[in-house]
């Protein structure tokens, strides 16, 4: 302040009391606390990978260390240079909140500072695009059913097709008609592999859902004993390939597999009709999903038709939370699948008491996966205005676009089913960066992304994020950048994504194409582009790599120089 002339002050003054004013009634949705600072809290410690109280940076800015770990400084400065500010805090956001006077003057002051990029960084800026991409593991999904009495096989050429139209996701009935009360065949088993197999040819992912009937009114099942014989049976193969698996639903019990009308873990009501779910059958229902989850990757959900039946299960009506999310808890590894997705005011069955399940299953599916389809042409809830609202309140990843087709149809003619289409899970966006210009020899490569998700949902399944070098259009390294998980990108939200890589040493001195790989861990699909994120900017994304370009030119300088904008 003491370089601020009393003139501008007294010129300034009207304004700034009406900032502080504004400041005093919104505290809460301040541009940012700083010219380095973000936010407070809310981004992963690096010096310390399990907390995540720590700043979130805004472009040129890296957090400082745990004396002032709420904060940022130029990168490649030193965090004793500058003086605890008044407003830090020691911890939490609750401290955060009864400082954000002192935080309004600090962010005020900001907006009248300009912008500026530290020596040894460039800044760049990027543009988003509307372009409809296809990305893994979202969007319309293709809805392919088969039976063991009538097995149609899915074939690389008609997977390559369905991707070419923009589905990555292949929503597989696997119906277990011939085996309700014997064994899966070797045949079907080698069948099913086979299908598999030709996704992960083909670039895509399969949702699998196994029952015995897709017939309404047969309420057939397997025997609780024949139905974990054949869990038992489909483990290894649910194992093997969890590489294209994106998320099993859990079906087996009663019509569709969607745990309602059942023979066998429900008794008949005074209709006779079987919905009843006693004691008893509740405690089969127990043990054939936990045999379920154990068949199912560790890394991978297991969707439920109703949340009544999940909140049951774990014994805890509350939803999942951060901490609790990526647990390996069976809270954390069971998301939900709403197959009348807005068929009436309770989507027949999906909600009990709207005033509590609303809010649970929005809280919920911010760390689960949740998917499905419309069942009944309802309008004017089914229609565009009432679908966008929700699908972004539940954080939809997938929906099937074929089923119900007069609700689909109705969004085609309202406009919005493009618009659906584009942000039915993530949409990432790069809205800019800030990297170091020149590196020497071995030495770290570091900068700042800032990113914004615009789609309905965060990335469910695990996801890797790497730092690529390209020199005269050849790969020359791919480096993994370590404490950021985009199943952490969630919407809403502008994330920085802090980039600090080593470089390996025989990288030799030039100038180098920086560009963002965010690839599939699995190690027999990580190298395939069909199944890496492409971010939606213009000139960014390359479909036929699955790499981002950064518009970035790295220099890489021999060891002798010296080192003099470290990270």
């Amino acid at each position: 302040m003491s370089t601020v002339s009393n003139d501008w002050m007294v010129t300034m003054k009207p304004s700034l009391f009406l900032l502080l004013a504004v400041c005093a009634i919104f505290t809460a949705v301040h541009a940012y606390v700083d010219e380095y600072t973000n936010t407070l809290t809310g981004c992963q410690c690096w010096f310390d990978s399990s907390r995540w109280d720590c700043a979130c940076c805004r472009p040129g800015g890296c957090q400082c260390w745990i004396p002032q770990p709420h904060r940022c400084i130029p990168c490649g400065t030193n965090c004793g240079n500058y003086p605890t500010l008044p407003w830090a805090v020691p911890n939490g956001v609750e401290q955060h909140a009864a400082s954000s006077c002192h935080q309004c003057v600090w962010t005020v002051m900001a907006m009248f500072q300009p912008a500026t990029t530290p020596s040894g960084f460039v800044q760049k800026a990027y543009s988003p695009s509307d372009e409809d991409l296809i990305n893994p593991e979202r969007g319309w999904w293709k809805f392919k059913a088969t039976s063991a009495s009538n097995y149609n096989v899915l074939t690389v050429s008609r997977l390559r097709t369905f991707r070419s139209e923009g589905h990555t996701l292949i929503f597989r009935y696997f119906v277990l008609d011939l085996f309700v009360h014997s064994d899966i065949s070797d045949a079907f088993l080698a069948t099913m592999q086979a299908d598999f197999d030709a996704a992960r040819e083909a670039g895509v992912k399969i949702i699998p859902r196994f029952c015995y009937t897709l017939t309404a009114g047969d309420s057939t099942d397997a025997p609780l004993s024949q139905a974990l014989r054949h869990v038992n049976q489909l483990k290894p193969y649910l194992q093997t390939n969890g590489d294209v698996i994106a998320v099993v639903q859990a079906g087996f019990i009663g019509t569709w597999g969607e745990w309602y009308y059942s023979d066998n873990y429900s008794t008949v009501n005074s209709v006779g009709n079987p919905i009843v779910v006693t004691d008893e059958d509740w405690a089969r229902r127990v043990t054939l999903l936990d045999a379920i989850l154990d068949a199912v990757p560790n890394d991978r959900m297991v969707q439920m038709r109703y949340m009544k039946y999940k909140r049951r299960f774990i014994g805890d009506d509350s939803p999942l939370t951060e901490s609790e999310a990526r647990s390996g808890s069976k809270k954390a590894r069971i998301g939900h699948h709403n197959d009348c997705f807005l068929a009436s005011d309770k989507d027949w069955g999906t909600f009990q008491d709207l005033t509590v399940d609303y809010p649970y299953l929005s809280t919920d599916t911010k760390y689960t996966v949740i998917g499905g389809e419309t069942c009944n042409y309802n309008p004017p809830r089914s229609s565009c205005a009432t679908a966008e609202k929700e699908l972004a309140l539940f954080h939809w990843s997938y929906l099937n676009p074929g089923f119900q087709q007069d609700v689909t149809d109705e969004w085609k003619q309202q406009g919005c089913f493009d618009r659906i289409g584009r942000h039915l899970g993530y949409r990432l966006q790069l809205e800019s960066g800030t990297y170091r210009s020149a590196v020497p020899q071995g030495g770290t490569f570091c900068g700042l992304l800032e990113i914004r998700n615009v789609g309905y949902a965060a990335p469910f399944n695990p996801r890797q994020v790497k730092v690529v070098l390209k020199k005269d259009s050849a790969i020359v390294t791919s480096l993994l950048v370590t404490g950021v998980d985009p199943r952490d990108w969630h919407p809403g939200t502008l994330h920085s994504v802090h980039i600090s890589v080593q470089l390996p040493s025989n990288v030799t001195p030039g100038n180098y194409q920086v560009l963002l790989w965010l690839p599939d861990p699995s190690p027999t699909i990580s190298h395939r582009s069909e199944f890496s994120i492409l971010l939606a900017n213009t000139g960014v994304p390359d479909s036929a790599t699955g790499l981002n370009d950064l518009g970035h030119t790295l220099e890489v300088q021999p060891i002798s120089v010296s080192d003099s904008s470290s990270c």
